[in-house]
């Protein structure tokens, strides 16, 4: 009798969820009462009132939110997320002070730590008379367990016409802000002008914390240090802004910079705006910089009219406009996210993924979920001339994409 053997059905474990890798949020804040859930961490104002911070998470290239619920009353416009470094996202908001000038009411910054287990919203305290700038050269740099510094960068013209710096320097140790009068790098040479100086981006690299202005460069320090000093880095392929603080523009619509796998990468789409050529074909290039030469070398560039030739592209409803507000993706090698619209006063505009390397296109409508109810249209496909934040803060959160 021959011998029966039992077979055994040899399944397949299934593929592990891909998890979210990083997000890329909309930096002006959701305000309203919520449904409490496990992002929720608490603080308080200058005015002693009651603040709810909470992370609404989407996979790129859909937008994710901070929203914030407070029973004080927020001036001047919504609360914004000013940088991220990390695990931290730092939000800036003004409320306003009973029987005080709305031109004293205070800047309050807020330090948000993601945490699976135990999400922390820190207050840090009010700046004091000194402080009159722009919160946006506000950066943070998480510096190691519950460390970390918030910095603010302003240039301006001394009382002997000397170019110098203020940095606003507070310590999660000291828990207080310190200012600090620091000379500027002289490099007019190089193009460099602190006169002219207007932060479009904060980052950090390493131990540094750095100032983009993308009509300039970079200038950059350790903030850790009592010994600051300024150093700057021009962008390639750009015509510094001349010596003039006029004509500024929306320069972050066609450029930005990113730390991605251990570089520095410049982004700059090329309309001949900029340029006192006079317009020349549209291309879009992406440079790393060489910490150690601190030299720029080009990785990739291609021609927008290659990109309209792509088939997908010629059959898809997306208009042949000029690209917009570039954002470098952080988890898939060579690709960008755009957003594409026909006119500004469209009100359907695109989100657009591009690979670099093969021309290789997805699209969808962008999707706004901030409501403006006193709009004279529909913005649920309007972008907002905000760049977008991207953010490594869900790392640790061990978040599924919720897509396949």
């Amino acid at each position: 009798m021959a011998v029966a053997y039992h077979t055994l059905a040899l399944t397949k474990d299934p593929a592990p969820e891909a998890k979210l890798e990083w997000a890329m949020f909309d930096r002006r804040v959701i305000q309203g009462q919520f449904p409490f859930s496990a992002s929720d961490a608490f603080s308080k104002t200058s005015n002693g009132r009651v603040v709810r911070v909470s992370l609404r998470f989407a996979p790129p290239p859909l937008v994710s939110y901070v929203q914030l619920y407070t029973d004080d009353v927020v001036y001047g416009g919504p609360p914004k997320v000013v940088s991220a470094d990390g695990d931290l996202l730092l939000i800036q908001m003004v409320v306003a002070v009973p029987d005080e000038s709305p031109s004293n009411f205070p800047d309050n910054f807020f330090v948000y730590k993601a945490s699976p287990e135990w999400p922390q919203l820190y207050a840090l305290p009010t700046l004091g008379d000194d402080w009159f700038g722009r919160c946006q050269p506000t950066g943070i740099f998480h510096s190691g367990g519950d460390d970390f510094f918030a910095a603010n960068l302003q240039t301006l013209v001394g009382e002997n016409r000397e170019e110098v710096a203020q940095l606003f320097r507070y310590s999660s140790l000291s828990k207080e802000w310190k200012l600090f009068h620091i000379d500027c790098p002289q490099d007019p040479e190089n193009g460099f002008y602190p006169i002219c100086w207007h932060t479009d981006s904060v980052f950090c690299y390493g131990e540094y914390m750095c100032w983009a202005d993308y009509h300039q460069g970079i200038v950059y320090c350790d903030v850790s240090t009592d010994v600051i000093e300024l150093r700057f880095v021009r962008f390639p392929g750009i015509e510094t802004r001349l010596a003039t603080c006029d004509g500024h523009g929306l320069p972050e619509r066609v450029r930005t910079v990113a730390v991605n796998k251990g570089k520095i990468w410049f982004i700059n789409i090329d309309d001949g705006r900029f340029s006192s050529g006079g317009r020349s074909e549209c291309s879009v290039s992406m440079w790393t910089l060489k910490t150690l030469e601190l030299k720029w070398e080009k990785e990739h560039t291609f021609a927008l009219s290659d990109l309209w030739s792509v088939v997908k592209y010629q059959q898809s409803p997306l208009p042949q406009s000029v690209p917009g507000f570039p954002l470098m993706d952080l988890h898939e090698d060579g690709v960008l996210h755009f957003i594409v619209r026909e006119s500004i006063k469209s009100e359907l505009d695109w989100r657009v993924t591009i690979n670099v390397n093969t021309l290789a296109l997805d699209y969808e409508p962008y999707l706004n979920a901030i409501e403006e109810p006193y709009a004279r249209r529909d913005v649920k496909n309007k972008f907002y001339n905000s760049a977008l934040l991207a953010s490594k803060v869900c790392q640790c959160l061990d978040l599924p994409t919720g897509r396949s």
